[in-house]
């Protein structure tokens, strides 16, 4: 019995400590709120049935992170959702630099939610229709009554708006986005 309250102690006090901050990782991922707390659901899960697979003298911020971020593409896999999104380099650079910098990763996002608020009203619409489940470049165009090409570059331009909206940011905060990270985080 120890060592079953021992092991539920140490995960609620690690989890505990991080759950605010897997929460907001998965959303980098997910950005519908009823499917990030699907996927935050699942992860927590995965966490508790893998826990121990988790290393003590390694970071359980970083051990959640690679959980949470496969947990996130098992969701958009499933929901066909990833092919809207971004590529697995980008995916694998948001884990990485998560890893890296909790503190910076939390900048990040709260950066990323000022940058968004900052959009146009249009601007943000067409984020939001685009992510959303079954939101295409086609769906959306079609809905719009616009061309597939002509959303792919606006939302290339707002992708932009927004990378660069949240590097300004960071760069006022002392938290560069400079180096290879950032420049692999810029939408291309």
């Amino acid at each position: 019995m120890g060592d079953d309250s021992n092991k539920t102690a140490s995960f609620v006090s690690l989890f505990a400590a991080n759950n605010r901050r897997i929460y907001a990782f998965v959303r980098t991922f997910i950005h519908n709120r009823a499917d990030a707390d699907e996927v935050f659901q699942d992860t927590c899960t995965a966490l508790w049935a893998k826990f121990d697979q988790f290393q003590p003298e390694t970071s359980f911020w970083s051990w959640a992170c690679t959980v949470a971020r496969f947990e996130a593409l098992r969701f958009l896999r499933r929901n066909r959702l990833q092919d809207n999104l971004f590529s697995d380099s980008f995916y694998e650079a948001v884990d990485q630099r998560a890893q890296q910098s909790p503190r910076l990763f939390d900048a990040q996002h709260d950066a990323l939610a000022d940058c968004y608020a900052k959009l146009n009203a249009d601007q943000r619409a067409l984020i939001d229709r685009m992510y959303v489940p079954g939101g295409t470049p086609k769906s959306v165009a079609s809905e719009l009554g616009r061309s597939a090409n002509s959303v792919y570059k606006a939302l290339g331009r707002i992708h932009g708006l927004l990378f660069d909206c949240i590097q300004q940011q960071l760069q006022e905060q002392g938290e560069s986005l400079a180096g290879n990270a950032g420049e692999a985080l810029r939408p291309h």
